[in-house]
């Protein structure tokens, strides 16, 4: 009987402290409660290249990687932002959590999916969160700068904080790229469109896909905007440098001449 008490003491005394593991959403759970009115969630892989990874540093933010999985938020095809998940150690365990990001940058929404660790579940609290509310990359996003530090889950409070700020800094140079270019930007751009407006595109188009186009020509109607449309079957990405060539240019030089008179 000792021993079997021996052998359950040492098993508890080398329980690891996941034991103490809590599971409070999933990712689709905490996507649905940080934007609720998506319809739908597209999922796109950003992927940072040399040069992102380099600014990054430059920043003082550490990259970590170069693949994100980005969740893109939408109602009735446009899209309400983003949301990213990810983790970072809290004391020796894993913390789960979720970003959502509105289209300007800010932060919508912090949400804690799973919690580790025997302390610091405080960073659950509503009133710890929402310190990130509204933060951008122009941001401190620091502990004991513009965010409150928690006693007894210091660790968990900065690592986590450390996360959001890599986050919002990942979003922000992706917004210049052409992965959400028409995502975000593009969006706005055709929302606010006044002037004459040309699309011309390859079909066969494997860089950007054609059914891209027929998503921005969807979006264009529902706003009541007019265009002119060009497709070239069997064509792909670059026209100028093949046989439809001259026909892209002339179609521009007359599409040109129609709008551009004094």
């Amino acid at each position: 009987m000792r021993i079997v008490l021996a052998a359950s003491a040492l098993a508890m005394a080398a329980a690891p402290t996941c034991a103490f593991a809590v599971d409070y959403l999933s990712a689709e759970q905490a996507a649905t409660l940080i934007f609720p009115d998506a319809e739908a969630f597209e999922p796109r892989t950003l992927t940072l290249d040399a040069a992102q990874l380099q600014e990054l540093a430059a920043q003082g933010v550490r990259g970590r990687s170069a693949n994100w999985q980005v969740r893109i938020a939408r109602h009735a095809g446009a899209a309400l932002g983003f949301v990213v998940t990810d983790e970072v150690i809290g004391k020796v365990e894993l913390i789960s959590y979720a970003v959502g990001i509105a289209l300007d940058g800010t932060v919508r929404q912090v949400e804690i999916l799973s919690y580790r660790e025997s302390h610091g579940f405080e960073i659950r609290l509503p009133a710890w969160r929402k310190q990130f509310v509204g933060k951008s990359a122009a941001s401190p996003l620091r502990v004991g700068d513009d965010i409150a530090n928690i006693s007894g889950a210091t660790l968990s409070c900065n690592h986590v904080t450390d996360g959001v700020r890599r986050i919002v800094a990942v979003l922000a140079l992706a917004s210049g790229t052409r992965y959400y270019l028409v995502m975000t930007l593009g969006e706005r751009v055709v929302a606010d469109l006044r002037g004459d407006l040309l699309v011309m595109h390859g079909m066969a188009d494997d860089n950007v896909l054609f059914l891209h186009s027929t998503k921005l020509f969807r979006r264009l109607q529902d706003l009541g905007k007019p265009f002119e449309v060009m497709v070239y079957p069997g064509a792909k990405h670059g026209l100028a440098r093949q046989q439809v060539g001259r026909h892209a240019y002339t179609t521009i030089l007359r599409f040109f001449d129609r709008n551009l008179k004094p």
